[in-house]
């Protein structure tokens, strides 16, 4: 294999993974008003279309848990759901969430504030 097939192979794969496989983002015209009012100490579980490897369940991830009051995120790529974890004295609100799922290039469906079950949570390091 010559050295421009390499190099040109390597580019193609950087580009892949840097991209991903991201949805097409919710744009402002379509995307719902969010609530500005902390969510519930509990925590939240998000519905999220597009998430379909783990490299989108990082970006998410990442993206979420630069979210002031956010202490953990739980992305499930099988139902797209994403279960946060919040400081219970300091939680964000709807608004900042959805600001970030839709930020990292994913569809926001649903915000359920009936508590996070994250077991087992990506945290802020």
């Amino acid at each position: 294999m010559s050295c421009s097939t390499w190099s040109a192979g390597a580019m193609v794969a950087l580009a892949l993974m840097i991209t991903g496989c991201q949805s097409t983002p919710t744009t402002a015209k379509s995307a719902p008003a969010y609530s500005q009012a902390p969510v519930s100490p509990l925590g939240v579980t998000m519905v999220v279309h597009g998430m379909s490897c783990p490299l989108c369940a990082t970006n998410v991830d990442k993206q979420l848990l630069r979210v002031h009051g956010v202490t953990g995120v739980f992305a499930n790529l099988q139902d797209g759901r994403i279960d946060v974890a919040v400081n219970p004295t300091d939680p964000p609100t709807e608004a900042a969430l959805a600001h970030a799922v839709i930020e990292s290039g994913f569809t926001l469906v649903k915000i359920d504030e009936s508590g996070a079950s994250t077991t087992h949570p990506r945290t802020k390091e």
